[in-house]
């Protein structure tokens, strides 16, 4: 793919058939330093949110609006910390999408690793998202 000319690929730490390991990440920035590729990172915790969700659907909580308990912030701390080990290791940039927390907003900062190694995307539900739930 990054030869055919797509610098940059999106993978995500959730979601079952999307989810990458660890050692899935790390072999993904090992190539992407080499071919000179971004990777973008969905970063959340896949097993906070497996457990809040299924705590959500025992208590019949399965509206929308219960998406973002299902959603703590501790998923995205958690994930987003270990993303920006992982790539500072790896001496890779990386970009860390759709962030909904303050203090993981700020925690990923507007300088990096290495310099400018890091790039950040506010997800548009952190504009809606209350103080009392993070």
């Amino acid at each position: 793919m990054i030869r055919s000319g797509h610098r940059s690929l999106k993978v995500f730490m959730t979601y079952n058939d999307l989810r990458l390991s660890d050692e899935e990440i790390l072999n993904l920035f090992f190539v992407a330093r080499r071919e000179g590729a971004l990777v973008l990172i969905h970063a959340e915790n896949h097993d906070v949110i497996t457990v809040l969700t299924k705590r959500l659907a025992a208590e019949n909580r399965l509206a929308p609006r219960y998406h973002v308990d299902a959603h703590a912030v501790v998923a995205e701390e958690e994930a987003t910390q270990r993303v920006l080990a992982l790539a500072e290791w790896a001496n890779v940039p990386v970009a860390i999408l759709h962030r909904r927390c303050h203090r993981t907003i700020v925690r990923s900062g507007s300088t990096g690793l290495g310099g400018n190694n890091r790039r950040r995307e506010t997800s548009i539900s952190a504009l809606s998202r209350t103080a009392s739930r993070e």
